[in-house]
């Protein structure tokens, strides 16, 4: 690992010497320490509401006030309540006073014999 790492350091700290040598050269002539503008540099004047971003962030914001845990037993006691509607539903629709299985069944075939 270390054969393979070291030519990646060494790479990095010339470049890194190399930037640290142009910064001092600017900073004895009086200049800016960076000539380079950076793209993040330009945009000061973006409306990030118009640009929809605040809508985007808040819905993309992680809730730390409230655990993970609590928040998905809530999204599954919403959806154990729709069940529970739904199969109430389905009980009330059938045309044998909301039994069903076996015993609905037995009790069909021996009201006809």
């Amino acid at each position: 690992m270390g054969v393979i790492y070291s030519p990646v350091l060494v790479i990095t700290a010339f470049l890194e010497t190399r930037t640290a040598r142009k910064v001092r050269w600017n900073q004895r002539r009086g200049e800016a320490d960076d000539d380079t503008v950076e793209e993040w540099e330009q945009f000061t004047d973006i409306d990030m509401e118009s640009e929809g971003w605040t809508k985007k962030v808040e819905e993309c914001r992680p809730n730390v006030e409230t655990e993970a845990a609590v928040l998905e037993v809530r999204a599954l006691r919403e959806e154990v309540k729709e069940l529970k509607e739904l199969v109430g539903r389905v009980r009330e629709g059938s045309p044998d006073g909301g039994e069903t299985g076996e015993s609905s069944m037995y009790k069909s075939n021996t009201d006809t014999l």
